[in-house]
């Protein structure tokens, strides 16, 4: 059974308890995650608060570390990298702890504390992320992070994405892919927006149409909206360790 949750705010946190779960901050926060770990990020510690990654940074001196992040779409002040995957690039987070924290994505990562596991998705490894979910017999949670507390219609994309592909891959194998309402409004949106042919153009297009697509207009940062529409470009599962608060590549030694 797939379950989307278009808000952080539309689920109880024990109500992931037995399942997996696949966080969605489309523009930008899961899309960067996955930047960072594809080019080589020792981890990614995801942060609620400001204060929390400038007391980490004091805490660890076993890893060179980066402030990364966002508050209103900008970089915080002081901070090394902002939260755009164009910041992550191998030369600058190889071997390097990420103290990372944004607007959204960052507090919807916690809100997924009592899942069996916590996946981070993006286009950019929805191929990784699809063909993991298809081993897992649990629940599937996709788990929508919005815009301050607003359901945005590029975090709905992908879980359409996800969804649909799910039953792609499942079709094959003849069997059955139950979904609640959301995620079927969520295959609607995707197949409306997405067909064969320019995916990333269509994707790119989408959002510009979305709430979180026109805030990186209004900023101009135009280009992150192609940055996040790449498809299949981080071949990686990001996957959070609650315990030692953690993102790391999944099998990761």
């Amino acid at each position: 059974m797939i379950y989307t949750h278009l808000l952080p705010s539309h689920f109880s946190p024990e109500q992931l308890s037995g399942g997996v779960a696949v966080v969605i901050d489309i523009l930008r926060a899961s899309s960067t995650i996955s930047t960072a770990i594809a080019n080589g990020a020792e981890t990614v510690i995801p942060c609620e608060q400001v204060e929390q990654t400038h007391q980490l940074r004091k805490e660890i001196t076993n890893s060179p570390t980066l402030l990364g992040g966002e508050r209103g779409g900008v970089i915080i002040e002081g901070f090394d990298l902002g939260n755009s995957p164009k910041d992550y690039s191998c030369e600058q987070v190889s071997g390097k702890t990420v103290l990372f924290t944004t607007t959204n994505g960052t507090r919807a990562i916690h809100r997924c504390q009592q899942a069996n596991a916590v996946y981070i998705g993006s286009f950019l490894n929805l191929k990784s992320i699809t063909q993991k979910l298809q081993q897992h017999t649990e629940p599937i949670h996709l788990v929508c992070a919005g815009t301050d507390g607003v359901i945005t219609s590029e975090d709905c994309l992908f879980a359409g994405a996800v969804a649909a592909e799910l039953t792609q891959l499942t079709e094959q194998e003849s069997n059955d892919v139950l979904f609640d309402d959301a995620t079927q409004l969520c295959i609607t949106l995707y197949r409306q927006w997405v067909a064969a042919g320019e995916k990333q153009l269509q994707i790119t297009e989408a959002f510009k149409h979305s709430q979180g697509g026109r805030n990186l207009l209004a900023l101009g940062m135009e280009s992150d909206l192609s940055l996040c529409a790449q498809l299949n470009t981080a071949n990686v599962v990001p996957v959070w360790d609650r315990e030692t608060n953690r993102i790391n590549a999944l099998n990761k030694s």
